[in-house]
């Protein structure tokens, strides 16, 4: 088959640059290299900076980050021109999408994207079909499903990350779920781990690094953080005004290590006791699970959004309630909030030895038999043979 790949939300080149954070480029690249190992024909709609190992349909510029830096972005005051900059480099990639489909005569053509409007637009006046993978929720469920339904068109197909990420997009018919994959040799597995925490994430609120902190100071454990101050000018000031204060009332019990290369986290995964995912939004799909559970680090979060769908209750780790009136699940910590975070946090520490490495066992299994690369192109492949089939 003859594919075209794409990333919507992405400005970056492909593959991002280590400095930045880009989960959706992390599902579509494995995607594109698989696909290619596997004989089919695969294109990649991407900045002139990019260098993913398949065929590439340059856009006409280069990435934004090679246009100007994260920092200077931030630092440009007028809101609106930000907002200009970034859809004149989205004009230009539709413009280039159209024109590569007119051109190429691809069997399918694959968006990855949070929001897909403008391309289901774009879809209307191109005879190919169109799969869409949404990385993010629906939050104006009613409206935005009304208009999508509007722009569809019978050869679009909706691929969920996650069951729980269908509930978010009432009326939206999808085809199947697909979970994100994982390379998995990036991500080797560790048999004994460490005896610390380990938070990674975005550091902004509705991740739950606030959370953690909280967990690590009421348990007396030792806290590793990695991750990028989020860009929001509130989590800015809460990671300068308070994050950072508690870290150093902590004396060394809780470490900010910054935003830690790609490369470089399968070794902090593990290398840690478990992984916290107090996740206070309902994330459709969070790679911090998987990641960690490849290396056998097992993992502790909230039952919010794709976490009863990726962590095995005690066996991988534990899932707990996010509050006495916010029951998601008979689990097996009883315990709601933070509360409930602390009593499986101890159950973990508390674990036989031998028990504790049938753990971390269990997680790489599960990453394996669930959560891989290979698991993931094979699943799309079968689902565009289906597609371009009928």
């Amino acid at each position: 088959m003859k594919i075209l790949l794409a990333n919507i939300n992405d400005l970056q080149p492909i593959p991002p640059p280590e400095d930045l954070i880009r989960a959706d480029t992390y599902v579509s690249v494995p995607l594109a290299l698989g696909l290619k190992k596997m004989g089919h024909d695969v294109f990649f709609l991407c900045p002139k900076d990019s260098k993913i190992g398949v065929k590439k349909i340059f856009t006409s510029t280069k990435s934004l980050h090679s246009i100007i830096s994260l920092e200077e972005f931030l630092g440009i005051s007028n809101s609106n021109l930000r907002t200009e900059m970034i859809l004149s480099l989205q004009f230009d990639l539709y413009l280039n999408l159209i024109e590569a489909c007119k051109r190429e005569k691809f069997d399918l053509v694959h968006i990855h994207t949070n929001n897909p409007l403008a391309e289901l637009i774009i879809s209307k006046k191109i005879k190919t079909p169109f799969f869409f993978t949404l990385h993010g929720i629906c939050l104006y469920p009613e409206l935005e499903s009304r208009i999508k339904r509007l722009f569809s068109k019978k050869e679009n197909y909706f691929i969920s990350i996650s069951d729980y990420q269908r509930k978010t997009y009432p009326g939206m018919k999808f085809l199947d779920t697909v979970y994100n994959g994982l390379q998995l040799e990036k991500f080797p597995f560790v048999e004994r781990g460490g005896e610390r925490m380990f938070f990674a994430g975005r550091l902004k609120k509705n991740k739950g690094v606030k959370e953690a902190v909280e967990i690590a100071q009421k348990t007396a454990k030792r806290l590793e953080i990695t991750g990028s101050v989020s860009t929001d000018p509130a989590d800015r000031a809460y990671f300068v005004d308070d994050l950072m204060k508690e870290i150093k009332k902590s004396k060394g019990m809780i470490s900010y290590r910054g935003l830690v290369r790609r490369r470089e986290m399968a070794a902090f995964y593990g290398q840690s006791r478990l992984t916290l995912f107090p996740v206070q939004w309902e994330e459709p799909f969070g790679l911090v699970m998987t990641e960690s559970m490849a290396t056998g680090t097992p993992v502790v979060g909230f039952a919010r959004g794709s976490v009863p769908e990726v962590i095995k209750d005690g066996k991988t780790g534990f899932i707990v309630n996010p509050s006495a009136k916010d029951i998601r699940g008979n689990w097996i910590i009883k315990k709601t909030g933070i509360a409930g975070m602390i009593e499986a946090v101890n159950r973990i520490y508390d674990l036989p030895e031998k028990d504790y490495l049938a753990m971390r066992e269990n997680c790489r299994r599960r990453v394996e038999e669930n959560f891989s690369a290979e698991k993931m192109v094979n699943s799309y492949e079968s689902l565009y043979r289906q597609i371009v089939r009928n």
